[in-house]
């Protein structure tokens, strides 16, 4: 009973280390994970009206899809509690990022990294997010919108559609 036992983890252990050393494919092609911490913010406005706004440190986790060394595709998604300095109140948050059908774009322009002209490649549109705002005070809100990171670099805010409502109580 050992002895399979033992077997039975070595296979999965084998498994396990094969599928992760498949995520670097041949001519960088596979997905790379990782964790970033940025400033995030949520935009809470429903029909017109503002209702809050949220801006945390985020730790947000990362799923890079790369085809011959071009990302073709990234998801994220982040789980954090955050307090509005404005209204003082809680919310959960709950943010996921589909991919889209991009395009890659070449860009040129004064790099905010840097703040020198540079150029580089970008998937565009990057991805459709959905958040999912739980208040301290039950009322559940859900964001949706279109990030576009060419809109980001030339304007400063990077959202092409956005949608919030406010679907319910717990």
């Amino acid at each position: 009973m050992k002895t399979k036992f033992f077997f039975a983890v070595c296979l999965l252990f084998s498994m396990a280390l094969f599928q992760a050393l498949a995520q670097n494919g041949k001519n960088n092609t596979g997905s790379v994970s990782y964790n970033l911490t940025a400033p995030g913010f949520f935009y809470i406005e429903v029909n017109g009206e503002f209702v809050d706004l949220l801006v945390a440190n985020m730790t947000i986790h990362f799923v890079d899809h790369n085809n011959n060394g071009v990302m073709v595709a990234e998801r994220y998604m982040d789980h954090q509690v955050i307090t509005s300095e404005i209204t003082g109140k809680t919310y959960r948050t709950n943010e996921v990022s589909l991919p889209v059908d991009g395009t890659l774009t070449y860009w040129e322009g004064i790099l905010p990294w840097t703040g020198e002209w540079g150029s580089i490649w970008i998937m565009d549109p990057l991805g459709y997010c959905i958040d999912r705002l739980i208040c301290d005070d039950g009322t559940v809100y859900i964001i949706s919108y279109v990030w576009s990171q060419i809109a980001a670099l030339n304007t400063g805010n990077g959202l092409t559609h956005y949608d919030c409502k406010v679907v319910g109580k717990n």
